[in-house]
C-alpha cells in the first residue's frame, strides 16, 4: 500500500473548512476529474455513512464505494474505500492556526494487480492531490 499525502494552509475559519469538504455534493467542485458524487446511507454524514464517487482516472472512469470510519466535526473525517480497480482509504485531518486551518488529504492506495505502471498512477495520484488542494483553497478563500 502507497501513502500519497499533501496539505495546504487555507486562509478560511476551521469550522467552514470543515463543513465544506465533508459535503460530498461540494466535492465535484474542488476534486479534479471527479465526475459524480454522493452519500448513499441515509442521515446525516458520520461515522458509518456510505458513499458513491466516480473518477476519471488516466482516461478511465473508476467507481469507488466508502464508508466513513472516523467522523470527529472540525478535527477528522476518514474513511474505506473500494472499486474494481484500487482499495484504500483516506483521511482529511483538520488544524486550526489561528484564524486559518490547515487542511491535510492523505490517501492510502493499493492498485489492482491487473494494473501496469503503478509508479506513474501513484505520482499522478500525487499530482492530482496537489492540484485538488489549490483549487480547494482559492475557492474557500473567495467566499
Amino acid at each position: 500500500m502507497k501513502t500519497i499525502s499533501n496539505n495546504i494552509i487555507i486562509n478560511q475559519n476551521i469550522e467552514k473548512v470543515f463543513e465544506y469538504t465533508t459535503n460530498l455534493k461540494n466535492n465535484k467542485f474542488w476534486q479534479n476529474n471527479l465526475l459524480e458524487s454522493e452519500q448513499t446511507s441515509t442521515g446525516i454524514l458520520d461515522k458509518g455513512s456510505t458513499y458513491r464517487v466516480v473518477h476519471t482516472f488516466m482516461s478511465k472512469k473508476i467507481e469507488i464505494n466508502g464508508i466513513i470510519t472516523k467522523f470527529d466535526k472540525n478535527t477528522k473525517c476518514f474513511s474505506e474505500f473500494t472499486s474494481k480497480f484500487i482499495k484504500g482509504d483516506s483521511s482529511l485531518i483538520f488544524e486550526k492556526l489561528n484564524h486559518t486551518t490547515k487542511f491535510t488529504l492523505t490517501g492510502s492506495v493499493i492498485f489492482n494487480n491487473f494494473i501496469p505502471c503503478k509508479t506513474l498512477l501513484y505520482k499522478k495520484a500525487a499530482n492530482y492531490i496537489k492540484q485538488d488542494l489549490k483549487k480547494l483553497k482559492n475557492i474557500l478563500e473567495s467566499l
